[in-house]
């Protein structure tokens, strides 16, 4: 897996207060280090989108497929 190259990346960034929210069960200084580190990740060389998931489900997730359709060269069907 180390020498492959995903087509795509879709990185979900959130802070530690919105994780702490959706994840109440998980320590705080776990969850500091997991979003300290996720930027710095590469992917070796991989295409990646980053999507901010403070923002409503709906807008994540039409970010996510818009990303997947721009990777695949085919346009979104519309709603």
């Amino acid at each position: 897996m180390a020498g492959h190259v995903p087509a795509l990346v879709i990185r979900l960034n959130i802070d530690v207060e919105t994780a702490l929210t959706r994840k109440p069960d998980h320590q705080p200084r776990e969850l500091r280090d997991k979003i300290e580190v996720a930027p710095k990740l590469r992917f070796n060389g991989a295409n990646i989108v980053d999507i901010d998931t403070r923002v409503p489900y709906a807008q994540v997730l039409d970010a996510a497929l818009q990303a997947v359709s721009a990777s695949l060269g085919k346009p979104l069907a519309a709603k």
